[in-house]
């Protein structure tokens, strides 16, 4: 029974999403699947540097951490609009 309820929420919830998505199909949509709609370019390049901070051997807490990642995508916008 648990299993039946659980399956249905799932079908629910794409049927849903789809229905939502299906109005607004924009490549970001190809590439997130449309969970990022909202995300900036400096989010994305903060959500990949705060990848590899967790990664590494830095010992900091999740503010400082989400500190040097955004400042790690400033860095990388300003050399990418440098170059353009």
């Amino acid at each position: 029974m648990l299993c039946k309820s659980f399956l249905r929420v799932i079908v629910e919830a794409q049927q849903l999403k789809e229905s939502t998505v299906k109005e607004d199909h924009t490549p970001w949509l190809d590439a997130t699947g449309g969970y990022a709609k909202d995300m900036s370019l400096r989010d994305y390049l903060a959500a990949q540097a705060m990848q590899g901070l967790l990664a590494s051997d830095v010992h900091a807490n999740m503010y400082e951490f989400a500190r040097r990642a955004y400042a790690v995508a400033d860095i990388m916008l300003e050399v990418r609009n440098a170059t353009q």
